[in-house]
């Protein structure tokens, strides 16, 4: 503590040797551990409002150092105003003495020294807040208001971005200022209004400054990636609302900048950091007065994200494109609603790559739907998998997002007559058909304007421009969501994916009709990517020896069929998301019976198209789909659909992975999918009044004939053993190919498990067991427990086995009961109360479909905290009252019946949709 004092008196002394003697003394010290020890110890013991009067204590150490480093940048500014005053007064007298050449160099040595001692106090913050030392963090934040303000008093000076200190200060509130959680909190409005003024006027002087030329320099890209990095980071900690006058600067900067980086045809880390600050802008004001500047700025960037987009080496730049598109999107940005917005949204567009609007203001929104269709259309974007467990990465779900959220808007603005049918054409005579992409991608075509210019750039992809056929050529013109359900006919591995995403995200604001052509076409593929029957599985864990047998052969007559490789992955990626997409329409089944027309938010028509309903109807044996008018006629077409899906699945749940060989690079869960979509089905409700009288089930799928049992053979036959039973197999193993081997992987096989109790669940909820059959596979689902626990490569989680145990307990006493009466009548007694399934119109749980990403979704931290806190905050009034809307008519068709109910049950409904949305909006 002593030599601390010493440091104190050295750095107020008026020698400068001194003073540098004390800046050595002082990292000498700090360079041991005993030092270090004192510091953190004695800054431990602090109060939160204490004043620290210690030297041996981190913020009385940086008090003294901010005021040595502001005496030496004042040494520094008076030395070099002597200079130029000495310089301008002596005239040729000075340099004939050589006095001028004495200020001169006195100047630039102090200079050097203010430098250094900047440099000095950027080492020492570091030096206060070492992660690798252990103890709290922000040792720094009694006394960091202080550095706030040295720091906003030297931004806002004259020339600070071009001095020699500046690197440093900026390091100084990237690193470690504006990263701290401790101290970006106690950042001041007015602070923060300084720093991010100055900030955009560097970016701005600086692409005024270089903005002439097609290229540029390192040095020149560094600052710009330096400022913008800065303004970032002031945004992501901005304390309160945004200024009108800091949104215009922002607005400004972000504009020139882009239109900068479009010239020099930038796509590495300066494009990437230019939209990282645009996507912290929308975040941070979005909702708060950024509504008719947003066009103006996405109109800036197009060339740039044409430019980029087409860039498929940095996936990192990829992915924060598609976030800021997503943003745009939800905010506005991308359809104006008024004619006005449009207008003055793309007034400059005809110089920006002869992008000129189209539509009535949706020409941004058309040429973002066109880039995203093509990309999908030509391979470009990928739907990997993870090959342990299926889940996608974060760069494909938020481009499924963005492809959801963009069919949805072209469908309303289709609907409301605001795009032309000649600026949207689909399809000619030869498309339709072929897996390479050439078809679909033909079959989409965004014009620019009424004639066909050439010139410009224009186009989807900058310089790769599609053109219209002529007009013989021309087959027809489907509505976004209509050609979707023809192209997942067509190749269900590209497109069913994002027919899965927007059932997802937009079921609720999708009509019925749309349902149930979904579900007609997901079937219809299905039963193309699964054609043969699945054998069925012994109830011993090894299984007969004819049974393998005639899996062997279904598998052999499976391989024979496909004759590339490549059909392989397709087909078994086409089969798994076809899959998905039923799971996701069972969920979101009672959205879609539970809608009414007329509503104010509900603005997405569709009409199924005659082609679409003749393939549904060919295959599942339904003439036409459910018009509406009947209600009662379409509640039964929609249970016969329904119910059509459940044998469907029954029939080939038994099969390992359905039948279909493992291919490389792809998960072998199939068998696993199939399970959950059956889940999902079999918990389907009906209408209350459907349910309440006349002995009407309250589930709209009977659950099939010897489910039970083949669930819990398949229970059975998915956890591992070593052991050789030998009353089941007389001692001797049973060989298993390589295909069955390869299917059967540890991950595989927890994963069935799982989705085979979760369906067991479900069917005992549906319908209880009354045989002695159906008790028979309860017991040995549940025996199963803790042998799963024991012997799985993923332990199923307990809230699982919890409601599996409650339902197979409920079910063998319902058997045991009706074993006991002889002269019983159909009406069982009730099986004891079982646990309640998580119902998806609970509030608290899921708020909004962002905030539950599906359940092969992302294992990315970041990319869930974009999603949940960020996506599903970032929405217009309309987009919430619109699921409030559907929330409220689900939660009536599920308790009262229909969606219009007695005075006293729309009151309790209106307070509870009334409470629910209070808890939504905060």
């Amino acid at each position: 503590e002593a030599k601390l004092h010493d440091v104190r008196t050295k750095l107020e002394s008026d020698k400068v040797t001194v003073r540098k003697d004390g800046v050595k003394l002082l990292f000498a010290l700090l360079d041991g551990q005993q030092t270090l020890q004192l510091l953190d110890s004695e800054t431990a013991r602090l109060w939160p409002d204490e004043q620290c009067k210690k030297l041996s204590s981190w913020p009385r150490l940086l008090r003294v150092f901010i005021d040595y480093t502001e005496r030496e940048l004042l040494l520094a500014a008076s030395a070099g105003s002597g200079s130029g005053s000495g310089s301008r007064s002596k005239g040729g007298a000075g340099s004939r003495g050589g006095g001028g050449g004495g200020s001169a160099a006195a100047a630039a040595t102090a200079a050097t020294k203010a430098s250094e001692a900047v440099h000095w106090l950027r080492r020492f913050v570091a030096t206060a807040d070492d992660v690798q030392r252990s103890g709290r963090r922000g040792n720094l934040q009694l006394w960091v208001w202080r550095l706030w303000h040295h720091v906003a008093k030297m931004v806002e000076a004259p020339g600070f971005f071009q001095s020699r200190w500046a690197p440093d200060y900026l390091a100084l509130l990237s690193r470690h200022l504006l990263a701290s959680p401790e101290y970006s909190r106690l950042l001041e409005p007015v602070h923060a209004h300084t720093l991010l003024t100055f900030s955009c006027g560097a970016l701005d002087n600086l692409v005024g400054a270089h903005g002439v030329a097609d290229s540029t320099t390192a040095t020149v890209t560094s600052q710009a990636q330096a400022y913008l990095g800065l303004m970032t980071s002031l945004l992501m900690v901005m304390p309160g609302d945004l200024l009108d006058e800091q949104r215009l600067s922002i607005q400004a900067s972000l504009e020139a900048s882009a239109r900068w980086l479009a010239k020099i045809r930038d796509t590495g880390r300066l494009a990437s950091s230019w939209f990282s600050c645009a996507v912290q802008l929308l975040v941070t004001g979005g909702l708060d007065g950024l509504g008719t500047m947003l066009p103006q700025l996405h109109n800036a960037v197009r060339p740039l994200m044409r430019l980029a987009w087409r860039d498929d080496r940095a996936s990192r730049l990829k992915e924060t494109i598609t976030r800021y598109c997503l943003l745009q999107l939800q905010l506005g940005g991308l359809v104006p609603e008024h004619e006005s917005e449009s207008s003055s949204g793309s007034g400059g567009s005809s110089s920006d790559g002869g992008c000129r609007s189209s539509g009535g203001g949706i020409g941004a929104l058309a040429e973002l739907y066109d880039m995203t269709v093509n990309d999908v259309s030509c391979g470009v974007a990928k739907w990997d998998l993870d090959p342990e467990d299926g889940s996608l990465g974060s760069l494909s779900l938020l481009q499924l997002q963005l492809l959801a959220g963009l069919f949805f808007q072209m469908q309303q603005v289709h609907s409301a007559g605001r795009l032309r049918p000649e600026h949207l054409t689909y399809g000619s005579d030869g498309a339709g058909a072929g897996d390479d992409g050439r078809s679909s991608a033909s079959a989409m075509v965004v014009l620019d304007s009424d004639d066909d210019d050439d010139g410009g750039g224009g186009g989807g992809l900058g310089g790769r421009r599609y053109t219209a056929p002529p007009p013989a050529k021309r087959r027809r013109q489907l509505p976004p969501l209509d050609w979707l359900l023809e192209q997942c006919a067509t190749t269900p591995s590209r497109w069913a994916p994002v027919l899965t995403a927007l059932l997802h995200h937009h079921g609720y604001h999708l009509p019925p009709t749309f349902h149930f052509a979904a579900l007609q076409q997901v079937l219809t593929c299905l039963r193309a990517l699964v054609p043969f029957a699945a054998g069925t599985v012994s109830g011993s864990r090894h299984g007969a020896n004819g049974d393998a047998a005639g899996v062997a052969a279904a598998t052999a007559a499976a391989a024979a069929a496909m004759l590339r490789p490549q059909d392989l992955v397709t087909k078994q990626a086409g089969a798994l998301w076809c899959l998905r997409c039923l799971e996701i329409l069972a969920q979101q089944h009672v959205y879609g019976a539970s809608q009414t027309h007329g509503s104010r938010f509900f603005g997405c028509g569709h009409s199924v198209s005659l082609a679409t309903t003749a393939s549904s109807s060919s295959v599942s044996g339904t003439a036409t789909s459910p018009s509406g008018r009947d209600s009662l006629a379409a509640a039964v077409t929609v249970a016969a659909a329904w119910q059509d899906v459940a044998q469907f699945l029954t029939l080939r749940v038994a099969g390992r992975n359905l039948l279909v060989p493992p291919s490389q690079g792809l998960p072998n869960l199939l068998q696993a999918e199939a399970l959950w979509a059956l889940t999902a089905v079999l918990q389907l409700r009906r209408a209350a009044a459907a349910s309440v009288g006349g002995g009407v089930r309250s589930y709209i799928v009977r659950p099939p004939a010897g489910l039970l049992q083949t669930l819990a053979a398949v229970m059975q036959a998915s956890i591992p053993t070593d052991d050789v039973d030998p009353a089941a197999s007389g001692g001797s193993r049973t060989p298993q190919t390589g295909v069955a081997a390869a299917a059967t992987s540890p991950v595989a096989r927890s994963f069935v498990w799982q989705a085979a109790a979760a369906a067991v669940v479900a069917a005992l909820n549906a319908a209880p067991a009354a045989d002695a059959a159906g008790a028979v596979a309860c017991k040995a689902a549940a025996v199963s427990c803790q042998t799963a626990v024991l012997r799985l490569a993923i332990t199923p989680p307990n809230e699982l086995l919890h409601e599996l145990l409650g339902a197979t307990s409920g079910a063998s006493y319902t058997a045991v009961n009706a074993a006991r009466d002889a002269n019983a009548t159909p009406d069982l007694p009730p099986p004891p109360p079982l646990p309640p399934l998580p119902l998806d119109l609970a509030p608290e749980q899921y708020p909004h479909p962002y905030t539950r990403l599906p359940r092969w979704g992302p294992n990315d931290s970041e990319t869930t905290a974009f999603c949940t806190n960020v996506l599903a905050v970032q929405r217009r009034a309309g987009d919430v009252m619109a699921w409030q809307e559907a929330r409220e008519h689900a939660f009536r068709y599920l308790t009262h019946g229909s969606v219009a109910g007695p005075g006293s049950v729309a009151t309790v409904a209106g307070a509870e949709a009334l409470a629910a949305g209070r808890r939504v909006m905060g």
